[in-house]
C-alpha cells in the first residue's frame, strides 16, 4: 500500500462521517414517510400497528440525536475556540488560525456517542420496518 499523509486519513474520516450523517438524516425522514404512507388509511397515530408506531418513534429519536450531535458539537468546539481565544490575550500570546493547539480529545467523546447511537438507532427502525413489511405479507392477521 502507498503511503500517504495523516491529513489525508482525515479528510477521508471529515468526508465520510458528514456523509453518513446526512444520509442517516434523509433515511431517517425517508422513514417518517414510510409509516405515513402505510398507516390505516381510517386512523390517526393512535391507529398505528406496533410494529410501525415503534419505528415511527425511533425514526423521530434518529432525528433528535443529529440535532443534539451538532449542537454538542458547536457549543464544545465554539467554547473551546472562545477560551483559547481569551487565554491568548491574557497571556499576550495571541490566537491566529495558524497557532498550534492542542484540544482534549474527551471534547469530541459526547459527539462520537451520538453520532454512533444515531446510527444504531436508525438501523433498528429499519430493521423494525423490514419486520413489519415480513408481518404484513406472510402473517397479515398479525400486524397489530
Amino acid at each position: 500500500m502507498a503511503e500517504t499523509k495523516f491529513r489525508n486519513f482525515r479528510d477521508n474520516y471529515i468526508a465520510l462521517s458528514s456523509l453518513a450523517s446526512g444520509n442517516a438524516r434523509t433515511l431517517a425522514f425517508a422513514g417518517l414517510a414510510f409509516v405515513w404512507l402505510f398507516k390505516p388509511s381510517a386512523g390517526g397515530v393512535n391507529e398505528l400497528p406496533g410494529l410501525l408506531y415503534a419505528s415511527g418513534c425511533l425514526f423521530v429519536l434518529t432525528l433528535i440525536l443529529d440535532v443534539l450531535q451538532y449542537a454538542y458539537a458547536t457549543a464544545a468546539w465554539g467554547i473551546y475556540c472562545r477560551l483559547k481565544e481569551k487565554e491568548g490575550e491574557r497571556t499576550g500570546n495571541p490566537i491566529n488560525d495558524d497557532t498550534d493547539v492542542s484540544a482534549p480529545e474527551q471534547i469530541n467523546w459526547p459527539t462520537l456517542a451520538l453520532f454512533w447511537a444515531k446510527q444504531a438507532t436508525l438501523f433498528v427502525a429499519y430493521f423494525i420496518v423490514a419486520l413489519y413489511m415480513f408481518i404484513s405479507k406472510f402473517y397479515p392477521d398479525g400486524v397489530n
